[in-house]
């Protein structure tokens, strides 16, 4: 997930604000730099926001455990990575099995940052072009919640795919009924958009193949059931037997295992 700096660095954070995955609230340095929110989508929320800090600053932070119940051993050893750090990693890097690392970058709320004068797709291809990941068949996937950023990105025939998140399948039938839709490569979804709660397709995986559209679930939390008594290996199993294409989890040893048990070939990054 992408989110820009002050000085306009693609930074990798879930939020556009700091105070729940870095340690932020430590600093009496920054102390005066809560505040109310900037960005519409948390209008009711008081905090430090990534657009308010430079590079050099974020880079005094460090990154802490948000999810309650989680280990948090790790808390305050690592850095905020920039986009740019992210994809050096994956390039000195390969698989378990030697492919190569797919990094899957999201771009986090790009109107919100157009108004602060930032156009995130121009940063993120100029990243992806510097770390030779513009060509295709490279192992990237570019995404984004927001139609506009999407429908950009996919005329401008870039070379690698571009996916639509969806949080309801409200959003998904109102974005493809928008002028010129499908514009995208893909579409990422909730769990519950392609099975229901007993356990049956609710055909938008075929719909989406019907369209040469693949469709990818975010996000299997093995700490986060999706359905009451559903695991997210069941989960996992169920979507993959409609011919789901590619899953994000927090637990990817367990998503693995759930691969490696139906018998199913990975492209790079295991995706």
């Amino acid at each position: 997930d992408l989110v820009m700096t002050k000085d306009g660095v693609l930074i990798a954070r879930h939020d556009t604000y700091l105070s729940t995955t870095t340690n932020v609230a430590d600093h009496p340095e920054f102390a005066s730099r809560k505040r109310a929110s900037p960005d519409p989508e948390f209008k009711d929320r008081s905090d430090w926001w990534v657009a308010d800090f430079t590079l050099a600053e974020i880079k005094t932070l460090r990154a802490k455990q948000s999810f309650k119940g989680r280990s948090q051993a790790f808390d305050g050893q690592y850095d905020i990575p920039t986009f740019g750090e992210v994809l050096q990693l994956a390039k000195a890097n390969r698989t378990k099995s030697g492919k190569p690392v797919c990094v899957y970058p999201e771009a986090k709320s790009p109107a919100y940052h157009a108004s602060l004068g930032h156009d995130m797709l121009k940063p993120i291809t100029t990243e992806l072009d510097k770390h030779g990941f513009s060509k295709p068949g490279a192992p990237i996937f570019l995404q984004c919640f927001e139609p506009d950023f999407v429908k950009r990105a996919f005329e401008a025939k870039l070379p690698y795919p571009v996916i639509l998140l969806a949080g309801s399948k409200a959003d998904y039938d109102r974005e493809l009924a928008m002028p010129g839709a499908p514009f995208w490569n893909g579409v990422g979804v909730t769990h519950q958009m392609v099975v229901d709660a007993a356990g049956k397709s609710t055909g938008l995986i075929e719909a989406a193949h019907a369209k040469n559209i693949a469709v990818h679930v975010w996000t299997y939390r093995t700490d986060a059931p999706p359905y009451p008594g559903v695991t997210a290996q069941a989960g996992e199993k169920q979507a993959l037997a409609l011919g789901l294409d590619g899953f994000f989890t927090d637990f990817p040893a367990v998503g693995r295992d759930v691969i490696d048990a139906a018998g199913l070939k990975t492209g790079a990054g295991g995706h």
